[in-house]
C-alpha cells in the first residue's frame, strides 16, 4: 500500500493543486496467499474519486476513516483531491472545479497509475460538501463514472435559491454562496442541480447506479430524503441507507465500507 502526495499546476484553477493517492501495491493477498482480484481482465485497477466536505481537504477521508484498508481489501486506488470550499463546481471567482476534476485530474491519474479506462471501473463519492460534488459530477459524467455514492450530501440548492444580501445560515452566508454559486436567483433547477442532472441522465438512457446515505438525526436528512424518493420515481437503481447517527465522521466510516463493498461488487447489488 502506498500513500502519495501529490502537487501540479491547474490550467482549470490558475494554480496549483494538492492531492493524496492511495496505490494498493501488494501483488498478493498475504493473507490468503491469493491473487488480488481487479476490475478488468487486463489486471487494471479500479479508481474512487472520493471527495471532501466543507472545511477539509485531501487529508480528511485519510484521518479519520479506514479507507486505507478499504482500498487495499478490494484493490481499488483512491484519489482524493482537496476541493477546498467549491462545492466542486465551475465558479467564475472560485475557479472550474468541476473541470479541474474531469478534464484534469481524472486523465493525470490514468497517465500516472495502473488504473482501468472504462465507466464500469471508476467511481466518484463524497460526504456533506462532497456527496453534492460525487453527485453532481457524477450525474453529469455518465462516460467517466459508472457508480456513484453520496453520504449526508449537502444538496441545498433549495434552500439557498433566491436568498438575498444578509442572508446566513449555521455553516455560511449570502457572499460566500454566491461566489460558489453565482446568481442565486437561478440556481434550483440550474446546471449544477443534481436533481437537474438526474433528470437528464435518466431522459437520455445514461443513468447510473446511485448508493446513498444519511443519519436520521443529521440536519441534512430531509434534503437527502427527497432526492432519494426522486430517484425511485424516476426508476432509478438507487439504495438508500437511513440508519441513527449525525453529520460526523463516525456515520462516514461505517457507510463508506458499505458503499465501496457495493461499487466493487460487478452486478451491482449489495
Amino acid at each position: 500500500m502506498a500513500v502519495l502526495d501529490i502537487s501540479f499546476a491547474s490550467n482549470a484553477l490558475k494554480r496549483k493543486t494538492s492531492m493524496k493517492a492511495i496505490i494498493p501495491t501488494d501483488p498478493y493477498d498475504t493473507d490468503t496467499g491469493t491473487a488480488p482480484e481487479y476490475g478488468e481482465s487486463d489486471n487494471l485497477m479500479r479508481s474512487l474519486y472520493l471527495l471532501h466536505g466543507y472545511g477539509g481537504d485531501c487529508n480528511d477521508w485519510i484521518d479519520n476513516t479506514d479507507i486505507q484498508r478499504l482500498a487495499k481489501n478490494h484493490r481499488i486506488a483512491v484519489f482524493l483531491p482537496s476541493g477546498e470550499n467549491s462545492f466542486y463546481v465551475d465558479s467564475a471567482m472560485r475557479g472550474d472545479w468541476e473541470s479541474f476534476i474531469v478534464d484534469e485530474l481524472v486523465p493525470f491519474t490514468r497517465r500516472m497509475f495502473n488504473v482501468s479506462h472504462a465507466a464500469a471501473n471508476t467511481f466518484i463519492a463524497g460526504n456533506s460538501m462532497g456527496g453534492f460534488g460525487a453527485l453532481n459530477l457524477g450525474l453529469g459524467h455518465p462516460e467517466i463514472f459508472g457508480k456513484i455514492a453520496a453520504l449526508s450530501s449537502a444538496l441545498i440548492l433549495d434552500t439557498i435559491n433566491g436568498v438575498e444580501p444578509g442572508y446566513r445560515d449555521p455553516i455560511a452566508d449570502y457572499d460566500y454562496y454566491r461566489s460558489v454559486f453565482g446568481d442565486l436567483r437561478k440556481i434550483a433547477g440550474g446546471p449544477n442541480d443534481p436533481r437537474e442532472r438526474m433528470h437528464t441522465a435518466v431522459r437520455e438512457g445514461s443513468m447510473q447506479p446511485l448508493y446513498l446515505a444519511c443519519g436520521g438525526e443529521d440536519f441534512l436528512i430531509e434534503h437527502n430524503r427527497a432526492f432519494a424518493a426522486s430517484a425511485r420515481e424516476l426508476g432509478v437503481d438507487v439504495v438508500y441507507e437511513e440508519h441513527p447517527g449525525v453529520h460526523d465522521w463516525t456515520f462516514w466510516n461505517q457507510h463508506i465500507t458499505t458503499a465501496i463493498e457495493w461499487m466493487a461488487d460487478k452486478e451491482g447489488n449489495r
